[in-house]
C-alpha cells in the first residue's frame, strides 16, 4: 500500500482519515478473529 494510514495522496495528515482507517482495521481483525472462533469451535479445519 502506497498510502500511509492517515496520510492524504499528497501526504498531509487527516485525522478522520486515520480514525476511519483505524475503525475499519480493527473491525475487519475482529471478523476475521470471530470466523476462526466459529471455524475452531465447530471442528472446522483451514488448509
Amino acid at each position: 500500500m502506497a498510502r500511509r494510514k492517515g496520510f492524504l495522496t499528497d501526504g498531509t495528515y487527516d485525522p478522520d482519515c486515520f480514525a476511519i482507517e483505524e475503525a475499519l482495521a480493527q473491525a475487519a481483525n475482529l471478523m476475521l478473529f470471530k470466523l476462526v472462533n466459529l471455524a475452531h469451535g465447530h471442528g472446522a479445519i483451514y488448509a
